[in-house]
């Protein structure tokens, strides 16, 4: 796990100030990668690396230099089928000098080129520049698990890591996107391809890119098959291809933990990977001080797969001192507060000394764990409805959990504009199909890789932790695309086949897995109460983004409903205050221009 920056001119050159800005550029991805830092310049390429050592530590280092090719690539991630890879390199006459996966994906470039990406099962970003054909490939994981952001210009495209990092080179965006600050608003984050600065784009899952003196070319490589759902799935072949994917994801050369929050994915993920390691199998378990959570069940697992376990509480209602980090670390706006549960879950695992954990990311999809998609019928008759008619009830489901609404968007970016962007939405929707499976494949495309993944990767790689999430290996995925979708979710029982397997093979009792789900709910309502001046300085301030977009009277409405209210946790008016505050925190840090 790395970061990655860097530039590429085709027939052209690089500046002597270009290079220091691709040094600026890594120094700002210095917590992804504390353990090396490798920074090569060429006359068409200026590339750094930052890396966190976890396969082959004493070589491996990067950017790495093809000695027959001449190619060089710089990559952030994990290749987990390395190994097998390798020897099928070996039989095709490649040698190899180090034991890393780096070295293996710039050998199966050269022998597979482009086609290399169907050979991987990882999370990855990468650029290979390719001396020969005087090019750049930049290629991305099918789930964006690992982020890459990229510029254009005429002369040349700059790619990183982080948007922090890219913001080193003068020539990139710095201005808002005002496409992108409406869906931030919407939804709560950003999908790409474009990004919240103009002109900045994030690379597609599952997709690469190619730059030469043609220009710029693109492609998607690899999309989860949509609403296929008809056969059945075995418990044979529910253990086999579990056992398969957390197999993969142990191999390091470090210590592999879990983080074990005591819900169904993350305790299968743990009772599996402890009979697969011969090292003690370390687990991480965080609960609320004070308060009821799901510590107790957490152990029962940890007692079960004999872990060295770890408890840590954390307090709800002590964010502020974090606050600067999460907002610093954050890359772009996420309206999520349970960033600051994984920014303080993954401080306490460094501290322990581990670098890698496996987590239970992706398994609500995988699985169908999710009650709304339940309702997926009911909601794709709303959608239609909303291109037949503009209903209300439709135009508001389409939002999702937009605390905002369509009204109130509407008031601050144009009827016009939020319309358009409801009906992109709806596209999206209708295209990935109808029933529980259908419902399933939009949060593949939406929710999983645009908040859930750069939320894990940005907090967790604040402190150089690495997370592998098994449950999103691509051929687990594939496989459960096609299980019929009342096996996943039926008369409002979640998880359902995958439940019935861990009964049937004494895993996990009945009880603990059909208990009421937990989740990471923080008391925003109760926050911004008790911290009202705080929050009001940055939301209602005289530099507030947000009160040129919603008029001062609305946003002190929302500030009074909340003083109204009588709750702790979530409500409407919390979360659109938090919204607003959090992007005119992040705006103020980047000192972004609209």
């Amino acid at each position: 796990m790395c970061g990655i920056s860097g530039v590429f001119s085709a027939g052209g050159s690089i500046s002597a100030e270009i290079r220091e800005n691709v040094r600026v550029a890594s120094s700002r991805l210095s917590h992804r990668g504390p353990d090396e830092n490798g920074l090569i310049n060429l006359s068409n390429f200026s590339a750094a690396h930052n890396r966190l050592s976890i396969i082959d530590l004493a070589s491996g280092q990067q950017p790495m230099t093809d000695s027959l090719t001449g190619n060089v690539i710089v990559f952030n991630g994990e290749i987990y089928n390395y190994i097998e890879l390798r020897q099928t390199l070996k039989t095709k006459g490649y040698d190899f000098s180090t034991e890393s996966d780096t070295e293996v994906l710039l050998k199966a470039y050269d022998y597979f080129g482009m086609n290399l990406l169907q050979q991987l099962n990882g999370m990855f970003a990468f650029a290979i520049l390719d001396a020969r054909a005087d090019s750049l490939f930049i290629a991305r994981d099918r789930f964006g698990e690992k982020p890459l952001y990229y510029f254009e210009n005429r002369e040349r495209l700059y790619f990183a890591s982080e948007l922090s990092a890219l913001g080193a080179f003068p020539e990139c965006g710095r201005n808002l996107d005002g496409c992108g600050v409406l869906e931030y608003f919407a939804l709560g984050y950003v999908s790409g391809p474009r990004s919240i600065l103009r002109g900045v784009k994030q690379l597609m899952p599952g997709s690469w890119l190619r730059a030469d003196r043609s220009g710029v070319t693109n492609g998607r490589y690899y999309k989860r098959a949509i609403d296929s759902g008809h056969s059945l799935i075995s418990d044979d072949e529910i253990e086999t291809s579990l056992d398969s994917a957390i197999k993969l994801r142990l191999r390091a050369d470090v210590p592999v933990a879990t983080l074990l929050s005591g819900g169904l994915d993350s305790s299968l993920i743990t009772l599996i990977a402890s009979r697969q390691t011969s090292r003690p199998l370390h687990s991480f378990s965080f609960g609320w001080a004070g308060e009821e959570d799901e510590l107790p069940f957490a152990r029962t697992v940890a007692e079960l797969a004999q872990t060295v376990h770890h408890e840590i509480k954390l307090d709800r209602r002590a964010f502020a001192q974090d606050l600067a980090q999460v907002i610093g670390f954050m890359d772009m706006p996420q309206a999520d507060s349970a960033s600051f549960v994984v920014y303080q879950l993954s401080k306490c695992i460094a501290e322990n000394g581990v670098k890698v954990v496996l987590s239970g990311d992706g398994g609500d999809e995988l699985f169908g764990g999710y009650d709304w998609y339940g309702g997926a019928d009911s909601a794709r008759h709303l959608v239609k409805s909303w291109l037949r008619s503009r209903e209300t009830n439709a135009r508001d489901y389409v939002l999702g959990k937009s605390s905002f609404g369509f009204d109130v968007l509407a008031r601050a970016f144009g009827e016009s504009e939020v319309g358009s962007f409801v009906d992109s939405r709806v596209s999206g929707f209708l295209e990935c199909g109808s029933g529980v499976n259908g419902r399933i494949s939009f949060d593949y495309e939406t929710y999983l890789p645009w908040m859930l993944m750069p939320k894990v990767d940005r907090m967790s790689m604040a402190h150089a932790v690495e997370v592998r999430a098994p449950l999103l290996d691509h051929n687990l995925v594939d496989r459960w695309a096609s299980v019929r979708g009342d096996c996943k979710v039926s008369d409002g029982r979640t998880k359902g086949r995958v439940k019935d397997f861990c009964i049937a093979r004494g895993m996990l009792t009945q009880s603990f897995l059909e208990r009421k789900k937990m989740g990471m709910n923080l008391p925003l309502s109760w926050w911004i109460r008790t911290n009202a001046p705080m929050f009001r300085d940055v939301v209602v301030g005289q530099s507030s983004h947000c009160i040129s977009l919603f008029g001062k009277s609305q946003v002190e409405q929302w500030f009074s409903e909340v003083e109204r209210e009588d709750v702790s946790g979530w409500s409407r008016s919390s979360q659109m205050i938090w919204t607003a505050y959090i992007f005119e925190l992040w705006k103020a840090a980047g000192q972004r221009t609209a």
